[in-house]
């Protein structure tokens, strides 16, 4: 990426590098947050547990967590990018 910069650079092309993990956005953060305040014992605790694992091999479970954290990635990069664009 680093690389690709540089070369973008030398032509004279402004670049800016954004990260993001699906899943661990701020937004989905909060969604699990709420959902978890919100369903009590219902719901397993943040972090790696026997709970989560059994609850993430429920296929339905598994595909929306999937679809929410894609839709949230998206969400997360069309307003960062809005937010970002004027400033290059």
């Amino acid at each position: 990426i680093k690389q690709l910069q540089v070369f973008d650079s030398k032509k004279g092309i402004k670049t800016c590098y954004l990260w993001a993990r699906g899943g661990y956005t701020p937004g989905f953060s909060f969604i699990k947050k709420a959902l978890r305040t919100l369903a009590g014992k219902k719901l397993p605790r943040a972090g790696v547990s026997e709970n989560r694992e059994v609850l993430l091999k429920k296929q339905s479970v598994s595909r929306l967590w999937l679809k929410i954290a894609i839709l949230d990635l998206i969400l997360f990069y069309a307003f960062v990018i809005n937010m970002i664009t004027p400033f290059i």
